[in-house]
């Protein structure tokens, strides 16, 4: 199927380059101003002709979803990227065209192969856990869509309403457990005033000397004395007992709205909540509308794949491995050691994916995006930005936290000394985000042959030498490449641990793409006094 893009200028407030745009895709675009409106023909045209058709807008796609269902023989599947708020708008939005046509070229790529779902069902049985003023508050701006249950902790401020519009449970709470649509509440009735019976008349609260009785009509029991006057003034409901056993009851929902504070027990502890579980502080109004929507059938991947063959949990009930139990921030990872493996619930799990990245044998694996859909998608970007005319290999403007360090330059930079610093993975184009990222190997902005040298003179037992200790050309007196050694340092061996791992990365990056290669005398690409060496490209 081939594809058909339509760009938008947006009211010509992007500089966008149809044609360069063109040649990055291999199509002929076409300049469109107001595709949302006076120009919205070109879209229906366009969806009509049954090829792919891309929509290089995110504002109004839904819009265009409905014009889409408006227009008659439209038959073509449509997808929608943004390139105005990741480029077209952006300070350096006369340079973004490689940016642009790899956004775009990304979102002709085809859809992923499907994988498994987990699927909730929720019926909008809402419980709602807080004080009972606040609680019936809430109540009553989503009871025209769910069928509201009011757990009271407490009068609040204000005492429930003498109508009663919702059924009230009482008592303590002690267990909540659960997802969308299957969320379990345990509770236990040992407060003797039974709610269901209640009528909610005052004439206990008007007869308790001890004030033990609230306007949540619930009795506490560190006040009360025992004069049962309670008992006389609701003799004829009934409602009061003191002498009825605590039981143990428990009721199935498939929402939970919390109004407690954050320390009170039992709740959800984790960092990632369950789906459907809601809590709330009073102020967001966009939470209690997003309630409103849980109701009915949703679907999400099944991120995960297990291979218990690889997992080294457990043998002969034995613990060995417990990393991916330990690191889930959903608790979606169980031990079930006299079987031998972990349980991952994935109703519980959100796709973090912390679990792979710390199983020892690959038993776990990230199964949605695939790896291989991935590599393609950044190799996608990678191409398109090249072929644009970007100079090096800066992806991360296109994909951004696509890897560690993305968006460093490859070609030559001058160091903070003023001379040509060396241009692999740690160039002076993102030291930060490096040294963020590793631990902070990089103390300063400065050539990584520096590095090295230091960390030889550590494995030697030498002393380290400043970071901005280095001569006129930008290197420390006594560097290699003063004393013409042309390979890096760490293929010598001269690295030791904790800078090993990432000296050998750059050692990868410097046989795959560039060597490192001096430069003759006299050469007109450098200072006569200032750097002898340089990083050539090999390609």
């Amino acid at each position: 199927m081939t594809t058909k893009t339509l760009i938008c200028d947006c009211n010509q407030t992007m500089p966008l380059n149809a044609k360069a745009l063109g040649a990055a895709l291999h199509e002929d675009l076409t300049l469109h101003s107001t595709l949302c409106r006076r120009e919205a023909g070109a879209f229906q045209q366009a969806i009509r002709s049954g090829d792919q058709v891309v929509v290089a807008c995110t504002q109004e796609q839904r819009l265009f979803a409905e014009l889409g269902e408006q227009t008659e023989g439209a038959v073509s599947p449509i997808r929608f990227v943004n390139i105005r708020e990741t480029g077209g708008w952006s300070r350096d939005a006369s340079a973004a065209t490689p940016k642009l046509a790899a956004l775009l070229a990304a979102a002709r790529l085809p859809d992923p192969p499907p994988v498994a779902t987990v699927t909730y069902k929720s019926a909008g049985k809402l419980l709602v856990i807080g004080p009972l003023d606040a609680a019936e508050r809430v109540a009553g701006m989503v009871s025209d869509v769910l069928d509201v249950t009011v757990f009271t902790q407490g009068p609040g401020n204000a005492g429930g309403a003498q109508a009663r519009r919702y059924p009230v449970l009482g008592g303590r709470l002690t267990g909540l457990t659960g997802w969308l649509g299957a969320f379990e509440v345990k509770w236990k009735a040992d407060n003797p005033i039974d709610l269901d019976l209640c009528t909610r008349c005052n004439a206990c609260v008007a007869a308790c000397p001890e004030n033990a009785i609230g306007l949540d009509y619930q009795i506490d029991m560190n006040a009360c004395t025992s004069h049962r006057s309670c008992v006389k003034a609701c003799q004829v409901a009934g409602a009061i007992d003191f002498t009825r056993e605590a039981a143990e009851q428990q009721d199935k929902f498939d929402l939970v709205l919390d109004l407690r504070p954050a320390t009170a027990t039992p709740t959800f502890v984790q960092h990632a909540t369950p789906q459907g579980y809601f809590r709330w502080d009073g102020t967001d109004l966009s939470m209690l509308l997003k309630l409103r929507e849980m109701v009915g059938e949703f679907e999400k991947p099944r991120f995960f794949a297990y291979k218990q063959k690889l997992c080294a949990h457990s043998r002969n009930e034995t613990v060995g491995c417990n990393a991916c139990v330990d690191i889930c921030s959903a608790e979606a990872v169980s031990s079930d050691k006299s079987r031998q493996r972990i349980v991952v619930n994935p109703s519980l799990c959100v796709g973090c994916g912390a679990c792979t990245t710390v199983c020892p044998t690959g038993a776990l694996t990230y199964a949605y995006p695939a790896a291989a859909e991935q590599g393609q998608k950044l190799k996608t970007l990678v191409v398109h930005l090249r072929r644009s005319g970007r100079q090096g290999r800066r992806v991360a403007a296109a994909q951004p936290g696509a890897w560690p360090g993305a968006g460093r330059r490859t070609g030559p930079r001058r160091t903070a000394q003023g001379g040509q610093g060396c241009a692999g993975p740690c160039d002076s184009g993102g030291p930060v985000a490096h040294r963020q990222h590793r631990g902070g190997p990089l103390a300063e902005r400065h050539c990584l042959w520096c590095v090295a040298s230091r960390a030889a003179d550590h494995r030697r037992g030498g002393p380290a030498v400043p970071a901005r200790a280095a001569g006129p050309d930008g290197h420390r007196p006594g560097h290699p490449a003063r004393a013409g050694l042309h390979r890096h340092p760490c293929a010598a061996g001269a690295c030791q641990p904790p800078h090993r791992r990432w000296m050998q990365r750059c050692r990868r990056w410097a046989r795959r793409a560039r060597r490192f290669r001096p430069l003759p005398p006299g050469s007109p690409s450098r200072p006569k006094s200032e750097a002898r060496w340089r990083w050539r490209s090999t390609i």
